[in-house]
């Protein structure tokens, strides 16, 4: 176990979140068009000829250091939206101050994030607007403990939670109080900065659970050899105590003002961005090969983790009512993690 603070370093995530596009057709063919008759006046060349949608020079997608960005890597590698531009560029964001500057900076056309941080960009007047949803589950409990099997089942014992005041926080205090339960005087609670030290501080024997995310999750799971179990879906725990069909809608896309207006564009990358998700899903050995050349991820520990995590590409416009429940329970709990109100309108792209 003396290397497990080394070896634990590179899975610090910031979820992150993501999406797809396909090729559209529309122009008519030249024998459709030139059938004129003998006694019609001539027109000119220039108006027989369609219209081709001028390129976009270069189109910047910035994604999150996590799986929501393998979807996107497979787009780059494979020039899937060639069609709309002549260069497509994928840029990888590392935190949030980077995030945030690229945001406010109008650095990019496209960008991956968290939806509560959409939403808290949105409301400090930066320019984005909410295209999509495509990471919908991404958060368990890890416990040295196989008999785990509720959240009554945490009392009494000690967990390391990632993010105090973030979303797994939130999810996890927001579950327990609905289910009864007062984490301040039932378990024994230990904030971190990031999931990789929640993880390391279970490896260690430090606590006997901790909260943890794709694809360190599985990551911990593989290399520990049995050791460790996943036990808590937080996202069924959410659902139960919720109810209905509400879900947690983790992450996906916002437009950039260099997008807004360009309805063409957005269709198509959506298009392409459902294509990849649905891509990676099916090929999880691929995809894991393509994320450790681009991403640096271990190839095993991401294959097996993308059947872990619910994938959904699904547009704002349809995501709406989970993420109007998502929010409002977040800005219950602390307003700041969504800005400090709940967005508005003008934050959901209407769709098509």
């Amino acid at each position: 176990m003396k290397n497990n603070k080394n070896k634990w370093k590179i899975f610090s995530v910031a979820l992150s979140l993501i999406l797809i596009i396909v090729l559209t057709s529309g122009c008519l063919t030249a024998d459709q068009e030139e059938q004129p008759h003998q006694q019609q006046e001539t027109i000119p060349d220039q108006e027989e000829q369609p219209q081709t949608p001028e390129l976009i020079p270069k189109l910047t997608i910035i994604g999150p250091p996590g799986p929501p960005s393998i979807p996107l890597v497979y787009m780059v590698e494979n020039d899937r939206l060639s069609h709309i531009a002549e260069e497509t560029e994928l840029v990888i964001w590392k935190n949030l101050d980077q995030l945030r500057a690229i945001i406010a900076g109008q650095e990019g056309d496209f960008a991956i994030m968290p939806s509560n941080i959409a939403a808290m960009f949105y409301n400090k007047e930066m320019d984005i607007q909410l295209i999509d949803i495509s990471v919908w589950s991404v958060f368990d409990i890890l416990s040295s403990d196989p008999t785990v099997e509720s959240m009554e089942d945490l009392k009494g014992d000690r967990i390391a939670i990632p993010f105090e005041g973030g979303v797994p926080d939130i999810l996890f205090r927001y579950i327990s109080e609905r289910q009864g339960i007062d984490i301040t005087k039932d378990m024994e609670i230990y904030y971190v900065t990031n999931p990789a030290h929640s993880a390391r501080m279970l490896i260690e024997g430090k606590v006997d659970h901790a909260l943890s995310l794709e694809p360190l999750t599985t990551t911990v799971l593989l290399k520990e050899e049995g050791r460790f179990h996943r036990v808590i879906d937080l996202s069924e725990e959410w659902q139960n105590v919720v109810g209905g069909e509400v879900r947690t809608p983790i992450a996906g896309t916002v437009a950039l003002p260099s997008m807004q207006k360009n309805p063409e564009a957005i269709r198509e990358f959506q298009k392409e961005f459902e294509l990849a998700i649905a891509w990676m899903i099916e090929n999880p050995d691929e995809a894991g090969i393509i994320s450790e050349k681009r991403l640096g991820f271990n190839p095993t520990a991401v294959s097996k983790s993308i059947a872990n995590t619910e994938w959904e590409f699904v547009t704002a416009r349809d995501a709406r009512d989970d993420l109007e429940a998502f929010f409002g329970i977040m800005y219950n709990f602390s307003p700041k993690t969504v800005g400090g109100k709940m967005p508005d309108d003008g934050f959901y792209h209407e769709g098509f």
